[in-house]
């Protein structure tokens, strides 16, 4: 079961859901001024995933209870606030804010949030067959095969993020980036609008 819950969060990391956010998040990363606390921030980001699927878990196993809030409104409205980062609002109106270290770790943690919520949804049949495939339904059952998802996803998706880190920066210093990231801050956000809209 484990070595199952392992390979799902593996071949996870290939849907578009969970690939195409995550490419944005990393251009949006790799934009900022991060002084080598590239590790911590990655760090931060991983975190935050994994806190959220092991409340998952102990929402599965009846540990939490329901939340009443609208997930989606709340998915999008912390994904319209990473699109203004993304697409260097910030940068402009709050220089000194863009580049402040809090400021960073909160949009980490917002960035964390919503790649979670929005890779939820499409993972929500994977995580529902590999439960039902198991023939024993107890607590530490479902809550590890939920952890080692999680864990199955992390470890694609940072190498995904290292290697594309990596091309950011070098791709920073060029004299039409900020051109670039205009237009994918502005791809992202009529992404999440039409999305709202129609779905």
């Amino acid at each position: 079961m484990i070595i199952k819950a392992l390979f799902s969060g593996l071949i996870s990391i290939l849907t578009p859901v969970a690939l195409i956010p995550l490419i944005y998040i990393t251009i949006a990363l790799g934009s900022v001024d991060l002084k080598k606390r590239t590790n911590s921030m990655l760090s931060l980001f991983f975190g935050v995933i994994f806190f959220l699927f092991s409340l998952l878990g102990l929402y599965i196993t009846g540990y939490l209870p329901d939340i009443t809030i609208d997930f989606n409104i709340f998915i999008f409205i912390l994904s319209f606030i990473f699109g203004l980062w993304l697409l260097g609002v910030f940068d402009y109106f709050l220089p000194k804010v863009q580049n402040d270290i809090l400021f960073t770790r909160l949009m980490v943690i917002i960035s964390g949030i919503m790649l979670f919520g929005l890779v939820l949804s499409n993972f929500e049949p994977i995580i529902i067959a590999l439960l039902e495939s198991s023939p024993i339904q107890d607590f530490t059952t479902i809550f590890s095969s939920i952890i080692f998802f999680a864990i199955g996803f992390v470890i694609p998706t940072l190498l995904i993020s290292l290697l594309l880190l990596r091309r950011v920066r070098k791709l920073r210093a060029k004299i039409w980036w900020k051109k670039a990231q205009l237009v994918i801050g502005i791809l992202f956000l009529l992404q999440i609008i039409v999305s709202q809209i129609f779905w």
